[in-house]
């Protein structure tokens, strides 16, 4: 079963790499400064330009998308590894899953080296960090949390139900939360600016 998840985790990262050039590929300096409403807005309600008045909805173009796909990929990965390896291999395997997703926007985002220079903090990076730790950690330890809690007892549906639940709700949060982050970054505004001695010669 190990090999046969190591073999799927590989595969995996070979298509988050390949969305990720794509989404490095696009001009977001452009796209932020045009406006570009979200790319495929029936898959994200959140994302929905339709939902401007209730969400902030970033304008990224089909960078919304584009993440979004990858974020939810790096995620079901690392819910399968963590509930279907035991052992050191998947104590591996579920790390080297992590390392993924909490490096995926410098797979995606071409644009960092710009913020830096002009001396911004990356916080959507911070962000997707904290987030990717957040959502990892309540993954991992769900099961033995719940059954440590709750035991065998309640509804058959109830431990699917919370944990899809926490699932999601870490999904959008660290989606939508990168995504207005990225747009200041790249706006330049109500971005927090980096210490002179970082970014002075």
């Amino acid at each position: 079963m190990a090999v046969d998840i190591s073999l799927f985790v590989s595969l995996l990262f070979v298509v988050i790499i390949e969305i990720g050039g794509i989404a490095r590929s696009l001009d977001l300096q452009r796209i932020s400064e045009e406006k570009l409403p979200p790319f495929f807005v029936g898959l994200f309600y959140l994302l929905d330009t339709g939902s401007q008045q209730r969400v902030r909805v970033p304008q990224l173009g089909r960078f919304n998308f584009l993440h979004g796909a990858n974020l939810a990929l790096i995620l079901l990965g690392f819910i399968l590894v963590t509930d279907t390896t035991a052992g050191t291999s998947g104590v591996l395997i579920a790390l080297v899953t992590f390392t993924i997703w909490a490096l995926l926007p410098l797979l995606e985002v071409d644009e960092y080296e710009d913020i830096l220079r002009d001396g911004y903090r990356p916080v959507s990076y911070y962000h997707h960090v904290a987030m990717t730790v957040a959502t990892a950690l309540f993954v991992y330890f769900f099961d033995p949390a719940w059954n440590a809690l709750v035991g065998t007892g309640g509804p058959w549906f109830a431990k699917d139900a919370v944990l899809v639940a926490g699932c999601l709700a870490g999904y959008y949060l660290s989606l939508l939360g990168f995504l207005k982050h990225l747009e200041r970054e790249l706006d330049r505004q109500e971005t927090n600016r980096l210490p002179d001695r970082l970014t002075k010669a």
